[in-house]
Order: structure tokens, then sequence, then C-alpha cells
């Protein structure tokens, strides 16, 4: 379960983490001359491919297999939490639309990122680029539900932080023990 628990938190950093970059590279980029846009854009594909992409695999294909442990383990009461449900549902359809929506909206704008004799993208590039904001709305909103803060229960576990506590005994760390 803690080379799961690893490899899960390690796909949602990535997935996160190199979303959150290409957002602030394409959001600085729309005020850049086409040349440079066309650039920020064909190196925005790879990032998508190399870091997005793989960190969302890794982190829907560990979530589910987390889950199948936790059923299969005797625990399924904790699985009746709905901040567990919520969070499985969200990770599900935001893991999707970025494998499924997102990545090959990218790898096709990083194909279309080349500028004219004018200086200019193509018209399918704009095109693409707003499908890729208009995408990148709901998939946040996942994303926010998987990361929302859940407030530790008194009356067993209420959210994806207290798995681990209520299965192996962990205990949060305070400052007195610090």
């Amino acid at each position: 379960m803690n080379v799961l628990l690893f490899i899960h938190f390690l796909g949602s950093a990535l997935w996160i983490g190199g979303a959150i970059a290409a957002m602030v590279v394409a959001l600085n980029a729309r005020t850049e001359d086409g040349i440079v846009r066309a650039g920020a854009f064909r190196l925005l594909a790879p990032v998508h491919t190399l870091v997005v992409g793989p960190g969302a695999l890794l982190a829907v294909a560990s979530g589910i297999l987390l889950t199948m442990q936790l059923m299969t383990s005797g625990s399924a009461e904790l699985m009746a939490a709905p901040r567990i449900w919520v969070m499985q549902a969200t990770g599900l359809i935001g893991g999707l639309m970025v494998l499924f929506v997102g990545l090959p909206t990218a790898v096709k704008m990083g194909g279309l990122a080349m500028v004219d004799e004018t200086g200019s993208l193509p018209r399918s590039f704009e095109r693409y680029r707003k499908r890729q904001a208009y995408r990148s709305l709901p998939e946040w909103c996942c994303e926010g539900c998987i990361l929302a803060p859940c407030p530790s229960s008194a009356g067993g576990a209420e959210c994806s932080a207290d798995i681990p506590r209520a299965r192996y005994g962990w205990a949060p760390v305070t400052s007195s023990q610090s």
C-alpha cells in the first residue's frame, strides 16, 4: 500500500504540477509575438505528453488499485464516506479528460504552432487553443474537488488523508510531538 500511495501522490504531483506550469506558460504566451507563441506551444506539447499525461495515468491507475486493495482488505466501510466517492469520481473524470481530450489537443496544437510569412498562427491553431481553454475549466474543477481540504474526523475516516491513519494507526504530527 505504501508503494501505491507513493505512486498515487507522484502521479498527482506530476499531473497537477505539469498542468499548472503549462497554464502559466500558455497564459503568458498570449501577449507575445506569433513566433514566440508558436515556440511556447510547441514546447507545451512535450510537457503534456511527458509530464501531465503520464501523471494523470499514474494517479488514476494507482487510485483504482488503491480502491480495489481497500475493498478487499476488510476496510470497505471506509468507502462509505462521501468525500472518498467525490475524490474517486472527480479523479476518474478529470484523468479521463486529460488523457482523451487535453493530451490529444495539446499535441495537435504543438503540430499546428507554425507561423506563416505574416508572423501569425493558423486559424485552426486558434480553434484548438480555445478548445483547450474550455476543456481546462471542468478539469480544474475536478482537480479542485480532489484536492479540497478535508478535516480529520473523530468518528472515522472521512477523506483520503484519513485512510492510512485508520488502516495503519498513523497519527497526525502535532506541534507537541515535533
